[in-house]
């Protein structure tokens, strides 16, 4: 399965990593960060990208791992893409992603 993280954090991190180690490829990392981005992508082997423009809309999953006050305007980013779109906040609704075709919320039960 193709994968691009939407996020750079400490639950993107993780994520990524395991989505890579159970055989995924990662295939691009954003943040809004530059320099983080580009550390996590570098690890991963995937391509680090500054603009949600550049999303590979041929990938099969997007995980949206950012603060959940940005979740909103990046998946207004998000309304064109055909994969399955999902955000990892249990204090959002997953009707912030309506705008996507496939959404849904996968959270994390362990602390991160």
């Amino acid at each position: 399965m193709k994968v691009v993280c939407i996020g750079s954090g400490n639950v993107a991190t993780h994520l990524a990593r395991g989505l890579r180690s159970a055989g995924h490829d990662v295939v691009q990392v954003w943040s809004r960060l530059p320099e983080h981005t580009e550390m996590l992508a570098k690890e991963l082997n995937a391509q680090a990208i500054t603009n949600l423009a550049e999303l590979d809309v041929t990938a099969d999953l997007y995980v949206v791992a950012v603060k959940d006050d940005a979740i909103p305007s990046v998946s207004a980013s998000l309304k064109d893409i055909q994969g399955m779109v999902v955000h990892t906040s249990g204090a959002t609704a997953m009707q912030v992603l309506e705008s996507c075709s496939h959404h849904g919320v996968f959270y994390p039960l362990q602390t991160f």
